[in-house]
């Protein structure tokens, strides 16, 4: 069944492929534009929503597609109108969030004489697997549960299934709970929060990225200043005067083999190409008149 009434206890699986019996939610909406789905197996976007339901493997669970919709769009589907029956009302239900930037998943109560309550939060990439939540209730007189979904990014899918609710049971009596203002109130409240979308691994990616940046700029302006050194340095000495030359000096850009290991000579005219390796390390040694470089 897709929903299972007990004394004291709702529950809801969506194994019949739809909507639960009561259970609604918001479809289209201009206030929440995302929308809820009822789904069986994997979900069609790679690396985000899970593989298949939480309990029977070949069953249906509902969840948020993603993909088309823009960071912070919220989806919403509500549970019949309910009342207490113990001190307590426990929430239970599975969930399945993970993907690349993943929002938030929230419980609330609509109840029939007020704005909504917010009861919990699961915030964040929460791994490749269901995983149950328990959300604990106080609330005399008939009430609505809201589960709300937030996009994060378009591979960020949220997922719940096999909810149960004990300590209440369907109201008995015909009644009317409006949401349209809670709606309103909820969409001002969540485009004026600050609190999320910055998990871990979007800081983490955002460092990581800009130590990239830097470090291809340093390389860059070392390439830049060593070939604007090699440009200034390596050039070619003219020289109508005379000039000592070295047995390991280049004339004429060619090894000087003229010359004995330590021997000098005294040229009247040479051109000599003057590598600023060597320069640095001292291997020429000049005694230069009234010379033009040649760059």
């Amino acid at each position: 069944m897709r929903v299972k009434l007990s004394l004291g206890e709702i529950s809801c699986d969506f194994n019949e492929g739809s909507m639960c019996s009561g259970w609604t939610f918001e479809q289209n909406s201009t206030i929440y534009a995302a929308n809820w789905t009822i789904w069986k197996g994997a979900t069609l976007t790679a690396n985000t929503g899970p593989q298949r339901d939480h309990f029977k493997k070949d069953g249906f669970y509902i969840f948020m597609e993603t993909t088309s919709k823009k960071h912070r769009d919220i989806a919403m589907f509500y549970s019949p109108i309910i009342e207490q029956t113990d001190q307590v009302v426990n929430v239970t239900f599975w969930y399945y969030m993970h993907g690349i930037f993943i929002q938030s998943l929230k419980v609330y109560v609509f109840p029939g004489n007020g704005d909504q309550q917010f009861v919990k939060a699961i915030n964040n990439e929460q791994g490749k697997q269901w995983k149950q939540a328990v959300a604990y209730l106080e609330h005399m007189g008939p009430f609505k549960i809201g589960f709300q979904a937030m996009v994060g990014s378009a591979v960020s899918d949220i997922a719940v299934d096999d909810i149960t609710i004990t300590g209440a049971e369907i109201y008995p009596r015909s009644t009317t709970i409006e949401t349209s203002t809670s709606l309103n109130k909820e969409k001002r409240l969540n485009e004026n929060e600050t609190e999320d979308f910055f998990p871990l691994p979007y800081i983490i990616i955002c460092v990581i990225g800009g130590v990239l940046w830097v470090v291809i700029l340093f390389l860059l302006c070392c390439c830049v200043h060593h070939a604007s050194r090699l440009q200034n340095s390596k050039r070619t000495v003219g020289c109508n005067t005379s000039q000592h030359i070295y047995s390991d000096d280049q004339v004429g850009g060619k090894q000087n083999t003229l010359l004995g290991a330590n021997d000098v000579t005294k040229l009247d005219q040479v051109e000599l190409t003057l590598d600023p390796l060597q320069l640095e390390s001292n291997h020429y040694e000049f005694i230069l008149d009234k010379c033009e470089t040649k760059l």
